[in-house]
């Protein structure tokens, strides 16, 4: 049975494997006025009570999503859809 977290840093020291890569991306997602959280196991960025980003470490990857990505530019095309 996997522990349960209450905060995001938490949940990074639980993943030592991904820890310095979910770490950066923390420090990026911090820079703004979001609220952390857990939900559905996993980091969880808000704002004014919108979920934004999401993040997570898995056994061979780490991930980032966000939960409105079809509405951010892409001009690039970087963003693939799930």
């Amino acid at each position: 049975m996997k522990a349960k977290v209450t905060n995001v840093f938490e949940y990074i020291e639980l993943h030592p494997k991904w820890k310095e890569h979910l770490s950066l991306i923390c420090e990026q997602i911090k820079k703004h006025p979001f609220e952390e959280h857990i939900k559905w196991g996993a980091p969880c960025f808000t704002y004014n009570g919108t979920n934004l980003v999401g993040l997570a470490g898995f056994k061979n990857h780490c991930a980032i999503w966000f939960h409105k990505g079809s509405l951010l530019s892409d001009p690039k095309d970087f963003l693939g859809n799930a």
